[in-house]
């Protein structure tokens, strides 16, 4: 991808920039973007953008922009959020915890409407890549609506030159399509085909009483949950830098390559979080990779036992990123040590109750059970002995995941599938 920058052609406007930046910076405290720093946030409702749907109807597109409340610095990276519902279903409201989420660390956090299918029919590839495409430039229209107006009105005080993009599921096909596919040579026949019957690279999405036509829509990164690239190649040297979440059983979105379904249907080939990892490692790109293991697609968003890291994790990567002037440094990690063989459950699968054994370990920890959906079953906390009971009476048959999570960081997390038959 060919970096793109904004020239400013009046001194008078350089200099407010230039004094801005130096404004942003000095809110890098090793604090803000990271932890919580605000209580509250704002929210307001505005449109970005208007086009039309494949199945003909002209739709608004509008923008939830939540703000940290009583905030004063004076400019404030972006982070634009798509939700997940393979493009067929889904709505911006559905993001109104992640947005707060993050504007409560310092961030301004967006959440968008983007095109959907809106035909009665089942998608086939090309109808399916069709949307993916109007999705981009919708992604792709609501960054540079967001880079006009910090040149201009400057009503949300948007660090132009530290917008994230990122989504879930489908959003975040939107989000990674929007980032790396930025020239049409890139892009096989019928996808760069779709590409031009919708306005070229830069699509034609709009608000053509306040257009931002002409603005960058570069990003500094790339927030994917559970999302995917159409070809890993996509991703080339010189692009931003990208942080991935994805269950290693996704049968949705594939971990790695594979085919994305609808209905269970596969319609179109995918390189999942996985295959976009392993393709920014060989180019150089600044990545960091969370796999969850035996997790399904997005199930689990709702369990405590990844959740905080997930989107504590992405706050830290962009942090990384606004506070190092674009330098992607890698992550605090700690070598912890793998005592996966020393935690052993039997009978597995059980009939009754099972033992949880910690053989030859004396430490404190929690530990988690899920359903297969993600769904908390059991949650046992301060835990120090060294057999840990399951009940049978809590359990009906069935797949569950098993979580331990020590108090001492050294130990690594362990994960174990259990199961309860009749």
């Amino acid at each position: 991808m060919k970096k793109i920058y904004l020239i400013f052609w009046f001194t008078g406007v350089l200099v407010f920039a230039l004094g801005s930046i130096s404004l942003a910076q000095t809110a890098c405290d090793g604090v803000r973007y990271i932890e919580n720093s605000f209580t509250s946030t704002t929210k307001a409702t505005v449109k970005y953008g208007e086009n039309t749907t494949i199945g003909g109807s002209e739709k608004d597109l509008l923008v939830d922009v939540y703000e940290p409340e009583g905030d004063a610095t004076a400019m404030r990276p972006l982070v634009i959020l798509a939700f997940g519902g393979s493009f067929i279903a889904g709505s911006r409201g559905d993001l109104q915890d992640e947005c707060e989420y993050y504007a409560r660390k310092g961030y301004v956090a967006a959440s968008i409407d983007y095109r959907l299918f809106d035909i009665i029919a089942f998608p086939d590839s090309l109808g399916m890549m069709d949307v993916v495409v109007k999705a981009v430039a919708d992604m792709k229209a609501a960054v540079r609506f967001f880079r006009k107006d910090a040149a201009t009105s400057n009503q949300f005080r948007i660090d132009p030159n530290n917008i994230f993009v990122g989504g879930q599921s489908a959003g975040a096909i939107a989000a990674a399509h929007a980032a790396y596919v930025t020239d049409l040579n890139e892009a096989p026949d019928y996808l760069a085909t779709s590409m031009t019957n919708n306005g070229g690279i830069e699509g034609d999405t709009d608000d053509p009483t306040d257009s931002a036509l002409g603005y960058s829509s570069e990003v500094q990164g790339v927030i994917n949950l559970f999302g995917a690239l159409h070809r890993k190649e996509f991703i080339e040297a010189d692009d931003p830098p990208i942080i991935s979440i994805h269950g290693t059983d996704d049968n949705i979105v594939p971990y790695g390559f594979g085919y994305a379904t609808v209905f269970s249907v596969p319609i179109v080939s995918m390189e999942g979080s996985r295959s976009m990892s392993n393709q920014a490692d060989s180019v150089g790109i600044c990545n960091h990779m969370i796999t969850v293991p035996g997790a399904g697609h997005g199930t689990f968003l709702g369990d405590p036992f990844w959740a905080d890291s997930i989107y504590y994790t992405s706050a830290q990567f962009m942090e990384s990123i606004v506070c190092e002037n674009n330098f992607c440094s890698p992550l605090t990690t700690v070598n912890q040590l793998d005592v996966s063989r020393q935690v052993v459950a039997f009978p597995n699968p059980s009939a009754g109750g099972m033992t949880i054994a910690f053989n030859g370990l004396n430490e404190t920890y929690e530990a988690f059970v899920t359903d297969n959906a993600g769904r908390l079953i059991q949650h046992y906390a301060n835990q120090n002995t060294d057999r840990l009971a399951l009940a049978s009476k809590d359990f009906s048959p069935g797949f569950y995941h098993l979580y331990i999570r020590f108090n001492d960081a050294t130990i690594a997390p362990v994960v174990k599938k259990l199961v309860f038959v009749e």
